[in-house]
């Protein structure tokens, strides 16, 4: 829309106003999170003092109000955690989305739709591929680079529990600028891979829509096998000795995007699968049919994934702080898993 489609660089300035606009919204929601947590833990102070001692004996005994305060406690830590991430995960694939749109644009001269397809369809030459590909390696870069200054700045400044910077500091909004930089370049380059490919398959199965449910499947299968041997390859580099804390992390964040370029692949198979099965058997309410698969679809996965896989996830995560985190939160996670 206007004035961003007037030049390139009008189109280079939509991501950082994107990522302007995220920081200042993750800001504003988790100040209000942290304003409503306060709350509560004030409530709580305060039900506490004006009972006597002798009713809290009779009601509550000690150790258990001391265990659910820490619940609690470690709740809305939880809370708070859990959202912040997903406000740095949701504002990097919004930038990222965005930053490769004008990328696609200055090379090709072709504006993709809202979904990132090209139409009409276009068989681009060689030499756009590797320019985009090149600009998903200079994203990499970028990414490393913001995995480089998260190391030797941001973390060392949070080491320390007595001493870490408050929300709403400025430590703080660079930690959050510096993470979701990282998370877009990330999947930036992701993105980047995922059109040059799709461009590629085009050119080597052109007995098949670029767009149709064949292509987008078989581009899928072939990115997930390419990705699999890659991220093998780099978990083995990982695991290695040679390699220190900052490589290692480096590394993790590299598995990280070429996990979200399978992601991205997938996505668009079954979004294109969707579009099929809705056309063919009701072609009068596409909308209408998509949102009712949709629906399906999300009643039958999200009861595995809320029983099996954020189940085992949590589990993975506790026995890491177990053996990683001082006597006083092993006994606290301890007893979450007890809970559990």
């Amino acid at each position: 829309m206007y004035p961003f489609d007037s030049s390139a660089l009008a189109r280079f300035a939509v991501p950082p106003l994107m990522f302007i606009g995220q920081l200042l919204v993750g800001r504003v929601v988790r100040s209000l999170r942290l304003i409503w947590q306060a709350s509560e833990r004030s409530k709580r102070k305060a039900s506490y003092a004006s009972d006597s001692e002798s009713e809290r004996a009779a009601t509550i005994e000690p150790s258990k109000e001391f265990d659910e305060a820490k619940l609690q406690h470690w709740c809305l830590e939880k809370w708070d955690e859990e959202t912040y991430d997903s406000e740095i995960d949701i504002a990097g694939l919004a930038i990222s989305f965005l930053l490769v749109q004008a990328c696609r644009f200055s090379i090709t001269g072709v504006m993709p739709n809202n979904l990132g397809i090209e139409e009409p369809v276009e068989l681009h030459p060689r030499t756009a591929t590797y320019q985009l590909v090149g600009v998903g390696l200079g994203c990499a870069l970028l990414c490393i680079a913001n995995v480089v200054l998260e190391t030797l700045w941001i973390t060392p400044a949070y080491a320390d529990e007595a001493t870490k910077p408050k929300p709403g500091s400025f430590m703080s909004t660079m930690k959050r600028i510096v993470l979701t930089a990282r998370m877009a370049f990330a999947m930036a380059f992701a993105w980047c891979l995922f059109a040059a490919s799709k461009w590629e398959i085009q050119r080597v199965l052109p007995q098949f829509e670029p767009n149709g449910v064949v292509s987008r499947v078989l581009l899928a299968m072939g990115i997930s096998v390419v990705v699999f041997f890659v991220i093998l390859m780099l978990d083995k580099m990982a695991d290695a000795k040679c390699t220190g804390d900052m490589v290692d992390s480096s590394i993790v964040a590299l598995i990280g995007a070429l996990s979200t370029l399978v992601g991205f692949a997938f996505e668009q198979s079954f979004d294109g699968a969707v579009e099929a099965l809705a056309d063919m058997c009701f072609k009068k309410e596409m909308l209408v049919a998509e949102l009712v698969l949709t629906v399906l679809v999300c009643l039958i996965v999200y009861p595995a994934w809320r029983l099996y896989i954020l189940r085992t996830l949590i589990t993975l995560e506790e026995n890491y702080v177990i053996k990683n985190s001082s006597t006083e939160s092993k006994g606290l996670v301890a007893h979450m898993m007890a809970n559990q």
